[in-house]
């Protein structure tokens, strides 16, 4: 099945030989230029070159044999299989099938929203609903997290300060407790320190002499007469029990020897191991109470030597 083609259209055509049906559909009809006017076509003659449209004239009418007809490839149709008639010849402002189809016929199935029952919306909505809530949800979660934190960590950042000044607050008033019970210690154990130390050395006076004691203290007498001899008289006092035991010895027979004017006196008033040498130039002697007062008065002056010394380093 052809159709007729223009004349001004020939110019980019090729020419073919139509099959026996095509040239048997192509005999019914002649060609556009020799169909007479009729006196309807008075309308204005197409522009440009284009020949005027004529009308279509069935076999017989014509008086033509087959001849061949010019046609482009791409333009052949063939004829139905259900056996139809020919379509209708194409003109100028036939679209053919190129007018647009009906509204809302070339749009596509799947994009057209199918149409919703009752019920369908009602869970469409449910669902949106839904999904709504949900994401309400988590953002006010969200931001109620963001808060929850920030109030919670100022609330602990408040709580462990005020249990670390109150720790500190502890700790300050237990050192200085401390510090106040170590100064009473210390002061109460250095009176202690200094009576046993005095205990210890009146022990050690009490006691009875030694012999190692016993040369020691000769040893000192005979030292300071040595000292004192210069000037004579020397006097040489004792306790009398001592004044025994030295004339025993034979000390005083060997001092009388070697300095003149030597003489040895007991003294009652000393306690035993107590004496004195005395010359007109002094006095050298050695009393236990008199060692134990410088003992004590050593000892005392330490103490307080070693309560100063902080002080001053604070200063």
């Amino acid at each position: 099945m052809g159709r007729v083609i223009k004349n001004a259209d020939t110019s980019e055509v090729t020419s073919v030989s139509l099959d026996e049906d095509v040239l048997a559909e192509g005999a019914d009809r002649i060609p556009a230029e020799q169909v007479e006017e009729t006196e309807g076509d008075d309308a204005d003659p197409p522009p440009g070159d284009a020949a005027p449209q004529g009308r279509v004239l069935r076999a017989g009418e014509a008086g033509r044999s087959p001849e061949p007809v010019t046609v482009r490839p791409d333009e052949i149709a063939t004829q139905d299989e259900s056996g139809s008639g020919p379509a209708a010849p194409s003109g100028p402002d036939d679209t053919g099938t190129d007018a647009p189809p009906a509204d809302g016929a070339a749009d596509d199935p799947d994009e057209q929203e199918p149409t919703r029952t009752d019920a369908e919306w009602r869970a469409h909505l449910e669902e949106k609903v839904e999904a709504a809530r949900a994401e309400g949800y988590e953002e006010g979660h969200d931001d109620g997290y963001e808060a929850g934190y920030d109030d919670g960590y100022a609330e602990a950042e408040a709580t462990l300060r005020a249990e670390f000044d109150d720790t500190r607050r502890q700790l300050s008033e237990d050192i200085a407790r401390f510090e106040e019970l170590w100064e009473t210690y210390i002061d109460d154990a250095e009176s202690e320190i200094i009576e046993l130390t005095l205990d210890l050395a009146e022990t050690i006076v009490d006691a009875p002499f030694t012999e190692t004691m016993r040369q020691a203290s000769e040893e000192a007498v005979i030292e300071a007469v040595t000292e004192l001899a210069a000037t004579p008289p020397v006097t040489i006092r004792l306790h009398p029990v001592d004044c025994q035991r030295v004339r025993e010895s034979g000390l005083v027979t060997r001092l009388q020897e070697n300095y003149e004017g030597l003489t040895l006196e007991p003294e009652p008033d000393f306690e035993e191991g107590d004496w004195s040498v005395s010359s007109p130039t002094g006095v050298v002697r050695r009393l236990r109470a008199e060692v134990l007062e410088t003992l004590r008065g050593e000892l005392r002056r330490a103490t307080t030597d070693s309560e100063a010394a902080p002080d001053a380093d604070g200063a």
